[in-house]
């Protein structure tokens, strides 16, 4: 004999196998398309990095050229007053 409870569980069941159906190939689809997004990062991160380190350089090269050192601007300083 099927009773409710029995009834319910077999929809559950029902329900649970059609859920996978439906979601487990969209999220197979999607982790694809990130993992193929990480693999091109991967590749892009060396030369980014370089460009870092070379922003970085060009920034300190400026900087040191436009700010005195340290000591000649606290000497500076100490003959103001």
């Amino acid at each position: 004999m099927n009773g409710p409870r029995q009834n319910l569980q077999r929809n559950y069941r029902r329900t649970d196998k059609d859920a996978l159906r439906a979601h487990v190939p969209h999220i197979d689809a999607e982790l694809n398309q990130a993992l193929g997004v990480l693999n091109e990062l991967e590749i892009q991160l060396p030369a980014i990095r370089t460009q870092a380190a070379r922003l970085h350089r060009l920034y300190d090269s400026s900087r040191d050229k436009v700010l005195p050192p340290p000591s000649i601007s606290l000497f500076l300083r100490a003959q103001k007053r």
